[in-house]
C-alpha cells in the first residue's frame, strides 16, 4: 500500500515540476518576443529618422 502512495506522490511531484518548467519556458518565449517587438520598432524608428535627416539634407 505505501508503495501506491509513494508513486503518487512521485508522479505528483515530476508533473508539477513539468508544469512549472513549461510555464517559465512560455514566460520566457513571451519576453523574448516583446523583446524583439521593441528592438524591431526602435530599429524603424532610427531608420526613419535617419532617411528625415538624409532628405532634409538633400533638400539644402
Amino acid at each position: 500500500m505505501e508503495y501506491i502512495f509513494r508513486k503518487k506522490s512521485e508522479n505528483r511531484r515530476a508533473k508539477q515540476l513539468a508544469d512549472q518548467a513549461q510555464a517559465r519556458r512560455d514566460k520566457n518565449k513571451e519576453a523574448r518576443k516583446r523583446r524583439e517587438e521593441r528592438q524591431h520598432a526602435k530599429r524603424t524608428e532610427l531608420l526613419r529618422k535617419i532617411s528625415e535627416s538624409e532628405k532634409m539634407a538633400e533638400q539644402k
